[in-house]
């Protein structure tokens, strides 16, 4: 046989192969797309694969990273159904899944920039003694006593320290002497200033210990420091299902504990040590790389924007972390100095939805419905939480109006219950909504939903039977479960945000449905911060594609 017949027989199989994997890759794709599915970080959502084997969690752990992508991580109550059909009700135990609580190591300041951070500077600590007391409450705050840290609940009210690095700011430092807890805290200083202050080295752990000693009434303050349960796969993912009584408060042991699901509890979580040997949940994650950003110098509507970002790549800018800002503004490379759109609007009428996501626990239409009286007003242009009516007047009790969900309002948790009666429990205590919320899932299962009128009188009948309600400002109402949030165009659950001081600016309801449209914009004067914009302003923009 000659070399030149051997070299075109070789080509030949090499053909022969590349055109088989060909047909396998058009059969896949075809697949894919009379399946619905495309390819696309939206559309290919996270594929969750049961193993039957009993191991520790590090052992599967090992195995979903060898097999699969990882041990399984939850983004919301879809991710759940999908988790629990992989079991396809052949089981009925617990099973590991991602979340895991390392309390020594799991530690991270409120401040996340990079840039502020020289090498081993985020790992600066100053304890009052070893890790030992950690409670397993979900998140750990820090508190700084005359230089020394201690941990404590996050709930607890408590003065606290901001770092301002403005240009025009007078004090890098601020000392705040209102009473409020780490999340209230966290939530002023990136208001006003911002971020909660960062303590980088020895020589800042001074000068906060200077600061506040000034204040002689001030000894415990809030810094930045927290901790809160890892994903496997490292994700952000805020998402949690515990059971009632999970995660547990006060552990003898300090060892690290890992997340189950229990699928004799509907897929709720339980906290295990991480050593015992459970099946478990791993995931295949979606074939594409993180997104890439493309700034477009065109101006455009908020709308045209979108059509154009669609059409050309994937989506106008969807943001996760402070990552994709910073690639976000390396797309804009300097050549660029005033504000751009991103994906994330808000529809004050459309975009309400209920705390207690389980999509098992409603019936077809009764996510959506409402008691409103009228619609959602917004009249103070940060009305995102609803408020059960109690008033004198019969036209408003057992009606809804929206209210800033920073008030302190009494209100309705919701508890399983085998009996028709006792299902919701009325909460005379004043809280904030989202305190409220945390409440109602740490004691029971969630703040109320109201599934019908039926609920919605028997929420009203129960709860005037248990307490006088509060009075304020002109209203007695109560929380319950429904809220709003700002959506992306892409539809992805990112909770991050980057907001500038002072916004947004959502501003209040009008009689004119076009003054009554808020989109988001990144101002590149301000670091990439964001603004709140009229939808109708024609701005550059930033799209974003994936590859895979």
């Amino acid at each position: 046989m000659t070399c030149e017949y051997m070299k075109h027989t070789v080509c030949y199989v090499l053909t022969l192969e590349l055109f088989e994997i060909w047909i396998q890759l058009t059969v896949m794709f075809s697949i894919l797309l009379f399946s619905g599915f495309c390819l696309l970080p939206f559309c290919l959502p996270r594929q969750y694969h049961f193993v039957r084997e009993s191991r520790s969690w590090a052992e599967a752990q090992s195995f979903c990273r060898f097999t699969y992508t990882d041990l399984a991580t939850v983004d919301n109550m879809t991710d759940m159904s999908r988790l629990l059909e992989s079991v396809d009700g052949t089981y009925n135990g617990s099973a590991w899944i991602g979340l895991y609580d390392d309390p020594k190591n799991s530690w991270r300041w409120s401040l996340e920039g990079p840039q502020f951070y020289k090498e081993g500077e985020k790992d600066f600590r100053n304890w009052v003694t070893t890790l030992a007391d950690v409670s397993r409450r979900e998140p750990v705050c820090v508190i700084f006593d005359r230089g020394i840290w201690h941990l404590y609940p996050c709930e607890t009210l408590l003065s606290f320290v901001c770092f301002d690095g403005r240009e025009n700011a007078t004090e890098s430092l601020v000392l705040i002497s209102e009473f409020k807890n780490w999340t209230e805290a966290q939530r002023y200083c990136r208001e006003h200033h911002t971020d909660l202050a960062s303590i980088r080295n020895q020589k800042e752990n001074g000068r906060i210990a200077s600061i506040v000693g000034l204040k002689v009434q001030l000894s415990f303050v809030w810094i930045g420091l927290y901790r809160t349960r890892i994903w496997s796969d490292q994700s952000n993912s805020s998402f949690r299902y515990w059971k009632a009584e999970e995660p547990n408060v006060n552990l003898e042991h300090l060892s690290p504990s890992c997340a189950t699901v229990s699928f004799g509890d509907s897929g709720r979580w339980i906290e295990e040590s991480c050593n015992i040997t459970l099946p478990f949940i791993c995931h295949m994650a979606s074939p594409v790389s993180p997104r890439q950003y493309h700034f477009v110098r065109e101006s455009k509507s908020w709308a045209e924007a979108q059509s154009y970002c669609r059409n050309i790549y994937t989506d106008l800018a969807t943001v996760d972390n402070m990552r994709d800002m910073s690639r976000l503004l390396g797309s804009v490379n300097g050549t660029y100095g005033g504000s751009a759109w991103i994906g994330l609007y808000d529809d004050p009428k459309n975009s309400w939805k209920w705390s207690l996501e389980d999509p098992q626990f409603y019936k077809e239409g009764e996510k959506d419905f409402r008691r409103w009286f009228e619609y959602p007003l917004n009249e103070r242009g940060n009305d995102f939480c609803a408020l059960m009516l109690f008033n004198t007047q019969p036209t408003y009790e057992e009606r809804w109006v929206d209210r800033s969900c920073m008030e302190e309002r009494q209100f309705i948790c919701y508890k399983e219950s085998n009996n028709t009666t006792g299902t919701y429990v009325p909460i005379a205590e004043s809280k904030t909504w989202m305190d409220a919320q945390s409440y109602c899932r740490e004691h029971y299962v969630d703040l109320a939903s109201v599934r019908n009128q039926e609920e919605n009188l028997e929420i009203f009948t129960e709860t005037r039977r248990s307490f006088e309600i509060q009075f304020l400002d002109g209203v007695w109402g109560v929380w319950i479960g429904l809220y709003r949030t700002r959506t992306w165009s892409d539809n992805s659950n990112s909770s991050f945000t980057y907001w500038r001081k002072g916004e947004p600016d959502d501003g209040k309801n009008s009689m004119f449905e076009n003054l009554d449209q808020h989109c988001t914009a990144v101002s590149l004067n301000d670091y990439g911060q964001w603004t709140d914009e009229n939808c109708l302003t024609a701005l550059p923009f930033v799209c974003y594609s994936c590859k895979s």
